[in-house]
Parts: C-alpha cells; sequence; structure tokens
C-alpha cells in the first residue's frame, strides 16, 4: 500500500512529525517555507511531550525546550492570567487529556479514571466528559480536546523556533495506543485541527517503538516483543515480514506501569509520615499532589545507576525524607515480576515461544529502572537492547514516529516503505477475549444460514481495513473476495455494547427465574402455578432456546422484556439478585483492562 505525500505550499515541502501522548503518543506534522527543504517530527507523551525532527532513518534530532530539556511534562495549568502548558500547578492543572479524547461520559471506563482524579470532570451537554477548572470565583468547562490541543500547540511552537527561518508546522503524523478506537483517533485529530495542524495518519505505537529501534534497512522477516513501560505497562509481539507489521498480541495493564509505581511509592511514603509525624499528607489533595511530583523525580533518579539514595522535600517543607536505593529496589521488585509474566502471556496469546523471537525492546520510563532491565534479560533465549534503549531513556515512540515520516515522505533511499497499519490490532469476529463481555462490541451483521447437515455448514464472513482506515464486513459464502462491503463500522459502537449487555441481563435474569421455577424447594420459594409457568416456559423457549433475544434491537425493548417477566413471577419470587453471565468464545483466559 503506498501513501501519498502532503500537500506542498510554496516551492518546497517540509514535513513535521510530532508525537504527542498522555501516555505517550506521537505526531508528525509537515511545515511549508518558500525557501527550505527538509523534514521534521515532534513526539508527545501522556506523562512527557517531546518534539524530534529527521529527514531520513538515521538522522533524527530531538528538540529541548528552552530550559534544554528534551521533553516537557504533558500537563496545562490554567491561572488567571492564561494556561501555562507543560507546568504543574496543584489546584488547577489537567495532566493527560488524552484519556478521555473522543470518550462519552456514560463509558465505564471513563467513570473508572475519573474517580482518582484531583480535579472535577462533569458532562457536557453532549454527553462527553469536560474538565472544571475554578479561577476567580468562577468554574470554566474545558474539554479534553482542546487541553490536547495546547500540548500539541506548544510542540509545533518549539519545532518551529528550532527549524529557525520563517516555517510553519501545517500537518501532523501522530501515533497512538494501539488500543484507540475510531471514536479516540477522531479526538486527537479534532485536538490537532485546534492546534492548527491537520492529522494525516494515527499509526500504533508499539510499531513506531519497533521503527525506532530497527537498523537503516528492514530486516526480511522479524518477531519482536515492545514491552512500552510508561504510565501503564502495554506488551505487544510484532511480526514484520514483506514489508508489513502485524500485531499479534497485545495487552495492557494500568496496574504496573510508572502510575501505579509513582501511586505505590506515594501512598508509602505518605504512611509512613503519618505513622512517624502524625501529619496525614493524604488528608490535602494539593500535598498529596506536590508529594507525587516529587516521587516522579525521585523514581527517574534512583533508576539511573550510582545514585544510593534521593532527598524528597514537599508539601511546602511539611515532608522530609530521604528515600534508599534498596528500599526502592524493593518496591519496583513485584512491578518488574507482573512485566516478566506479562511478556509470557502474550508469548502464549500469540502462539510463539522466546526461541521464535528475535528481539525484546523496552520502552518507556520503568524500562530504565537496572532491576527491570535484569529480569528481562534473563527471559532465556530472547534478546534485549538494553544499551540502546538507555540511551533513549523511553523516547522510542517518538524516533519511531519521525522515521515512520521519513519513510513515508522522504526517504528515497528504502528499496520499499513498509506498510504501517492504523487499526487496533484486536480479533475481529468471535473477539479476543475469552468472556464475550470483556470484548467491545462494535457493529453487528446478520448472515442467512441454510439449513444443511451441521458438518457442512460453512459461512465465509470477510474483514477489510480500506484505504480509509475503517473497517468493512461482507459475508461471502462462495468467493474470497466482496466485491463491495455489506456493512461498516459507525460511531454508535457504545450505545450498541449497551445494547449487548442489556441482552446478557436479560438472559441471565430469565436463566435465573428458571433455576427457581423448575427447584423451588432448593430456593425456598413457593411453587409457581401451572398457567405461570407454562407462560414461563414458552418465552423462555422462544427467547433463550430459539434465541429469539437477538431480534430485541434496542435497550427499551429488552426492559419491556424484563419488566414482563418480573410481573409474570413476581409473586411468587418478589426482587432478587443474580448473577450477569456472559457467554464465553475468544481464545485467552486473561481478563484485559483496555477494552
Amino acid at each position: 500500500m503506498s501513501s501519498a505525500g502532503p500537500a506542498v505550499r510554496g516551492e518546497f515541502g517540509m514535513l513535521l512529525l510530532v508525537i504527542f501522548g498522555l501516555l505517550c503518543c506521537p505526531l508528525a506534522a509537515s511545515c511549508a517555507d518558500d525557501n527550505v527543504q527538509g523534514d521534521r517530527a515532534v513526539p508527545i507523551g501522556i506523562g512527557y511531550a517531546r518534539v524530534a525532527y529527521g529527514r531520513n532513518l538515521s538522522n533524527v534530532h530531538i528538540v529541548p525546550d528552552e530550559n534544554g530539556h528534551r521533553s516537557i511534562p504533558a500537563c496545562v495549568a490554567f491561572t488567571e492570567n492564561g494556561t501555562l502548558v507543560g507546568h504543574e500547578h496543584p489546584d488547577t492543572t489537567i495532566c493527560n487529556p488524552r484519556a478521555l479524547l473522543g470518550r462519552q461520559w456514560s463509558d465505564p471506563e471513563v467513570q473508572a479514571f475519573i474517580k482518582d482524579l484531583p480535579y472535577e470532570v462533569s458532562s457536557s451537554k453532549e454527553g462527553k466528559p469536560v474538565f472544571k477548572i475554578g479561577l476567580g470565583g468562577e468554574i470554566r468547562t474545558v474539554t479534553p480536546e482542546k487541553v490536547t490541543s495546547l500540548l500539541i500547540r506548544e510542540l509545533k511552537l518549539m519545532a518551529e523556533a528550532s527549524m529557525g527561518g520563517n516555517r510553519t508546522v501545517t500537518e501532523a503524523l501522530i501515533a497512538v495506543p494501539k488500543y484507540f478506537t475510531d471514536e479516540q483517533r477522531d479526538g486527537m485529530k479534532e485536538a490537532g485541527r485546534l492546534a492548527g495542524v491537520e492529522v494525516l495518519r494515527t499509526p500504533n505505537e508499539p510499531v513506531a517503538i519497533s521503527v525506532a529501534y530497527e537498523e537503516q534497512q528492514f530486516p526480511d522477516e522479524r518477531t519482536i516483543i515492545v514491552v512500552d513501560m510508561g504510565n501503564t505497562l502495554d506488551v505487544s509481539v510484532l511480526r514484520f515480514e514483506d514489508g508489513y507489521y502485524e500485531i499479534l498480541a497485545t495487552s495492557r495493564h494500568d496496574g504496573v506501569g510508572a502510575k501505579a509505581l509513582n501511586q505505590h511509592l506515594t501512598s508509602f511514603l505518605a504512611e509512613e509520615w503519618k505513622v512517624r509525624t502524625g501529619s496525614d499528607l493524604a488528608a490535602k489533595a494539593s500535598k498529596m499532589r506536590e508529594l507525587t511530583l516529587e516521587t516522579t523525580k525521585a523514581i527517574t533518579a534512583l533508576s539511573a545507576d550510582g545514585l544510593d539514595a534521593m532527598d524528597l522535600i514537599s508539601a511546602g517543607d511539611d515532608f522530609v525524607r530521604t528515600l534508599l536505593k534498596h528500599k526502592f529496589d524493593e518496591i519496583v521488585e513485584e512491578f518488574s515480576t507482573e512485566i516478566v509474566n506479562s511478556i509470557r502471556r502474550n508469548l502464549r496469546e500469540a502462539e510463539l515461544d522466546f526461541t521464535t523471537s528475535d528481539e525484546v525492546i523496552l520502552a518507556g520510563s520503568l524500562g530504565q529502572i537496572p532491576k527491570v532491565g535484569d529480569q528481562c534479560r534473563d527471559l532465556e533465549s530472547a534478546r534485549t537492547r538494553q544499551t540502546s534503549l538507555k540511551e533513549y531513556r523511553g523516547e522510542g515512540v517518538v524516533i519511531g514516529a519521525a522515521r515512520i515520516g521519513a519513510l513515508m515522505f522522504f526517504d528515497d533511499d528504502s528499496m520499499c516503505t513498509p506498510y504501517i497499519p492504523e487499526f487496533s490490532p484486536f480479533d475481529l469476529g468471535i473477539g479476543q477475549r475469552v468472556l464475550a463481555g470483556h470484548n467491545k462490541v462494535i457493529g453487528e451483521i446478520e448472515i442467512p444460514v441454510e439449513l444443511a447437515p451441521a458438518s457442512f455448514v460453512r459461512v465465509e464472513v470477510l474483514f477489510q481495513v480500506g484505504l480509509d482506515q475503517r473497517l468493512h464486513v461482507c459475508e461471502s459464502p462462495s468467493k474470497a473476495f466482496c466485491d463491495w462491503p455489506n456493512w461498516e463500522t459507525g460511531h454508535d459502537s457504545l450505545e450498541l455494547s449497551r445494547e449487548v449487555e442489556a441482552r446478557f441481563d436479560l438472559e441471565s435474569y430469565i436463566t435465573a427465574l428458571g433455576e427457581r421455577i423448575s427447584d423451588h424447594m432448593t430456593w425456598g420459594v413457593e411453587d409457581v402455578n401451572k398457567e405461570v409457568r407454562r407462560i414461563f416456559e414458552r418465552k423462555w423457549r422462544e427467547l433463550v432456546v430459539n434465541r429469539g433475544i437477538r431480534e430485541l434491537k434496542d435497550i427499551e425493548k429488552v426492559e419491556e422484556m424484563k419488566q414482563f417477566f418480573s410481573r409474570l413471577t413476581e409473586p411468587y419470587f418478589g426482587e432478587f439478585e443474580y448473577e450477569v453471565i456472559h457467554k464465553v468464545g475468544g481464545k485467552t483466559w486473561i481478563h484485559h483492562e483496555e477494552l
């Protein structure tokens, strides 16, 4: 698949790759100038934002800010005098807005995410999450897209200043987490638009990391394990073959990243301080925020070789503590063990073992901790490029995105440009998770099946991702390819997921009722009269046995049917608790949190 280059404004074109993320998301953009020809790249991460540019695979430059830092905090502080990008203010700072891009307020994942935030998040009129900021006695609301756009704009200005001259960033390529949905990717594109750049593509972060650590020319075949230890732990198994990157298996673990380590260490220090002094830092959010910032610095410092202790001073000198290296290593131990276990699980899911993997790439801040690197180096025959990763210190996504941009638009020396997929790598159809409830429903398509002996029934369903990066699905019983899809994904997947959950609930409720009706003595309820039993069995057979429940296409109809069963059996059972059972399907027994 070939990729068209960006539109050229003026005599020469200029490409700037920008990477943005609240966990670590990359972006590439183009800039136009009448006198200079070149290319640039800027990365922005969830914890930190970075900007880079490069003209080919081997020449990538990460832009420092005005203070010489190669990254800035991916945070925006709101003050009465304006916004401060990359600055922390305990009460009015928004960090990691990327997590809420393109999301619905009613999404359970959104509710779980905002629960521990030190600032308020509410719902807009459109049902989207918005941040609430108190300034000068007034409450302002700001969208995740707007906060994200301020970060992108800051990187854009940094890149333009580094390039010099009269160059302006106009287009961008932003790498996003592999599990990002179409809605989230569209949210990132909207943030870019608000920042004044057009987001051309949104490749997956594991692919960007892999591209960052490859040689000048890509190998013919390669199996790569990418362990991205940023705010969360993301493990992916990739296969590069015939110029194509394929993600064989992937998982995310929210409880094992730098964010979890920071929270664990902060809670440990606050509790220890309370025991020693009686002062409860956790009682005031601003003091805990300051302590969290100090803990982040300590993790970075103690991850380096040669440092045995780190002094932490925060909360207006209310907290003074020296954290020793050996205590830090003890706390890290459980995290490094879980990282190794996650690598093993993903290899099993991809039906591979360590002898068939060519490389293990550690990226992110936790990859720099010696104990984590030591355990990963012990992964049987897998080879870890620890030296290269230490040199980049978590900048793999940024460098990879810049190299992808160079491959797409500027690298004329490459014999061929590898295909970089921009869609979610999870299995389609039956789903990758063992329980249907743990998969994400993105659409439905009805397929007619003719009556035939069980061993002779064969239906082919084709899933195609077109040049528009949208999923198309068609039923093709007799030919290898569809002329045109019968169905394509829309943006109502959350509503569809609610419908599926409602049907799961109804079927579980009917099943629980059936158990009580058929064995009323065990359940300690009255025997049901014959007429009620007959009506129940008829509806049970219609909905459950004959799968008529799938014809209930909206939540209102499902609720109406549940109310029917409730009125029918309430004189005997009343209200009771029951377990919602999700049907079994898929191929892995691991519960993943990202879907």
